[in-house]
């Protein structure tokens, strides 16, 4: 095995993750697969840890017109003017009507900084900082009336979860706008940690939510090295500073704390679904599946959703109460920093 597969390996065995572990499973065989001399291509290894569906917009159209054909069909519309040409130069007859929904994709695993990856290899998971700016300029935008996330992720990393959550809550507490939350067709770990802050969470039919839960993984390999005839000597300052290292046993000392990080953010994952469901703590650890996904019909009689419903049915909903048309950054819009609402487009069917 080389080392910086190794290293590799170890990083994510030992990082603190908010996902569904059979997920991680997959990712952490892929690399293993390559460690030990396999050949995957950039498409294949998506492909390998069920990322190649991953590609679905960011931000999506929604038509002003109600209809379920309609609404399906915009979906991947890829085209239309500046939304501000279409507010100012549009015959009065033709320009649109009512608040835009903004449809916000929360695709695949879920990191700090996905959108860094991104850039280089194309879109495969959902930047915790991209989605805040992708939300921040939805709120903010005044011709936005309501805000829906489509999520679809088995969760990720811990990092930067708890931070985003809040602001979401905070967002719809303020209630200045709707953030409706569609598990479409899952929202575990992590991803149901962001939907549960929502002003409303629905599932689809065939929809799960939940695996609340947080986990760390030590995985040791110094039986392999030595039977490759490697051996790794760390040299460093800081009693602590190798601690929970892949190329010795975990110790007793080093598990602990390891052990205490996992409570630690599995206490906030608890608060924040406590908080953003409202109800006690003491419910969420004993009827919102312990750890487990939850199918659609359990999953709303314990109250971790508040309906059963697909994403057009929420959309036509969301049109009949007064939103209309869609808005979505302008293509070549900076999605990994700040999105200036400025490159909002407006896209017409």
């Amino acid at each position: 095995m080389k080392l910086n597969y190794a290293r590799i390996l170890g990083a994510m065995a030992s990082g603190l993750w908010a996902i569904e572990p059979g997920r991680m499973a997959e990712i952490i065989d892929a690399v293993t697969f390559q460690a030990h001399g396999g050949k995957l291509s950039a498409e294949e290894l998506r492909e390998y840890v069920g990322l190649a569906g991953a590609r679905a917009p960011r931000v999506m159209l929604v038509n002003a017109e109600a209809n379920a054909d309609g609404v399906r069909a915009l979906l991947d519309v890829d085209a239309g003017d500046t939304f501000a040409a279409a507010m100012g130069t549009r015959a009065e007859s033709n320009r649109p009507r009512g608040k835009a929904i903004a449809v916000i994709g929360v695709r695949g695993i879920i990191a700090h900084r996905m959108e860094s990856v991104d850039n280089i290899s194309g879109p495969g998971g959902t930047s915790i900082e991209g989605l805040r700016n992708r939300i921040a300029a939805a709120m903010e935008h005044d011709q936005i009336g309501a805000v829906v996330l489509d999520v679809d992720s088995p969760g990720g990393s811990v990092a930067g979860v708890e931070e985003l959550a809040a602001e979401i809550h905070e967002w719809a507490k303020a209630g200045d706008k709707p953030i409706v939350a569609v598990a479409n067709t899952e929202a575990l770990s992590a991803a149901y940690y962001l939907a549960s802050q929502a002003s409303e969470l629905v599932i689809t039919p065939s929809g799960s939510v939940g695996s609340i839960g947080v986990f760390s993984a030590h995985q040791d390999i110094s039986a392999k090295l030595a039977q490759e005839g490697e051996a790794i000597t760390l040299i460093h300052a800081g009693p602590h500073k190798v601690e929970g290292h892949p190329f010795a046993p975990l110790s007793d000392e080093a598990r602990e704390e390891m052990q205490k990080s996992v409570n630690l953010y599995y206490d906030q994952f608890i608060g924040a679904v406590s908080r953003g469901r409202n109800v006690p703590a003491a419910s969420v650890i004993a009827n919102m599946g312990g750890g487990r996904s939850v199918h659609a019909a359990d999953a709303l009689r314990a109250g971790m959703v508040d309906s059963v419903e697909t994403l057009d049915s929420v959309i036509r909903r969301l049109q009949a109460q007064g939103a209309a048309p869609g808005l979505a950054p302008a293509r070549g819009g900076r999605m990994g920093g700040p999105v200036d609402p400025a490159e909002f487009e407006f896209w017409q069917a």
